[in-house]
């Protein structure tokens, strides 16, 4: 596999799971715990909302969210309920 995601289909910016499944990390001290992980669904336009929110900013973005209840664990955030997805066409295809 080209993308190096084996064994997941497809890559970064397509539908398939290996898609989706990009990790993100994240380092807060005393807010983030060391190892966690969450299922949420996020993307880079809830980054900029967050970061934006964090430092006491309005942020406007029709489709990103804050991701700040996620990060603090709130065990009832689960991000968005879809991921954003722009048919772009991929030329390793």
């Amino acid at each position: 596999d080209q993308r190096g995601n084996h064994p997941l289909r497809g890559g970064k910016a397509q539908v398939w799971e290996g898609g989706f499944r990009e990790p993100g990390i994240v380092r807060w001290p005393g807010v983030v715990a060391p190892r966690t992980t969450t299922r949420a669904i996020a993307a880079t336009i809830d980054v900029h909302v967050t970061l934006l929110r964090l430092a006491g900013l309005e942020a406007f973005a029709p489709d990103g969210r804050d991701l700040t209840p996620i990060l603090r664990g709130d065990a009832n955030e689960t991000g968005h309920a879809c991921y954003p997805f722009w048919n772009v066409p991929d030329p390793l295809l």
